[in-house]
């Protein structure tokens, strides 16, 4: 399918990513290829399970200093919150394509008076084009390709804390966050800086039960590292007109502000002959000089 909205998550949440992956832009440079043997990575990805890290453990491409053993399983490295872009000092090949890093992206959002929203991006970025990762990539049951967005998604579940089974999802009509306790996930693929990011994402609204974080993110579970909070406040439109810088009493004209005529003013405009008062907050009009007679 083209011309289809493809984005699983809300996209305010999806363009978070981009424009948090765009401050670390200078991270995301092209390192010459590497001759080695093909990973299976990306196949393990798509499915945005646990089965990812048992991949990287056995993967041979990935350096062992950027690796955190848990028995079966690897994580990979993370230094720096609530994003982080590693790029690999020798790229390799998975399914036709190359791998140059990898970024993980975590956070809780909290809004004032609505659920917490736990927010996970995980994957690898790719030297080629979108399109080509699509192309590439076999097996997968893509839900949309959006050329017009350049980006695609598949493999979109939804499991709420009191259930045992991911479930395949559809969005409803108009919207924008899972229900309280429910945690959503799916497969992306979308261009980044001459790149592609190739990520699973998983929103939750409220905490996520352990169980399903253990079947998706095990790495979140090991060691006592927390995923940082950052907090916003939902600001109503009556709340942003305040929060405009006011005109300050006596306040000159602007210089260029055009001349006012006082005798030709719009329709339903109070007349200005010196002998009313402004409106309190009204910038100094005193000066402001009458048009030259026609």
């Amino acid at each position: 399918m083209t011309g289809v909205q493809t984005c699983a998550l809300p996209i305010s949440i999806v363009k978070f990513l981009v424009s948090a992956l765009a401050a670390a832009g200078a991270a995301l440079t092209l390192l010459p290829s590497a001759q080695a043997a093909d990973s299976q990575l990306l196949t393990a990805l798509s499915t945005c399970r646990a089965t990812y890290f048992d991949a990287i453990a056995k993967d041979k491409n990935i350096p062992e200093s950027l690796k955190i053993r848990d028995g079966s399983r690897a994580y990979l490295k993370v230094e720096k919150q609530p994003l982080d872009v590693v790029m690999f000092e020798k790229p390799f090949k998975d399914s036709g394509l190359t791998v140059t890093g990898y970024v993980f992206n975590d956070e809780i959002i909290r809004y004032v008076g609505v659920p917490d929203m736990h927010t996970h991006f995980w994957g690898l970025i790719v030297k080629e084009d979108w399109k080509s990762v699509v192309d590439k990539l076999k097996g997968i049951d893509w839900e949309a390709v959006d050329s017009r967005h350049m980006s695609a998604h598949a493999n979109r579940m939804l499991r709420k804390n009191d259930e045992k089974e991911w479930k395949a999802y559809t969005h409803p009509q108009n919207y924008e966050y899972p229900d309280l306790g429910a945690s959503e996930r799916a497969f992306h693929v979308q261009p980044y800086e001459n790149q592609t990011m190739v990520f699973c994402g998983m929103l939750s609204a409220g905490a996520p039960e352990e169980a399903i974080i253990a079947d998706v993110r095990p790495d979140l579970l090991y060691g006592e590292q927390k995923v940082p909070i950052r907090e916003e406040q939902i600001v109503k439109d009556s709340e942003k007109a305040k929060a405009k810088t006011p005109i300050e009493p006596g306040a000159q004209m602007p210089a260029n502000h055009p001349k006012i005529d006082m005798e030709n003013l719009p329709a339903g405009h109070p007349k200005i002959d010196g002998k009313q008062e402004l409106p309190a907050g009204h910038p100094d009009i005193s000066g402001a000089q009458k048009p030259a007679a026609k």
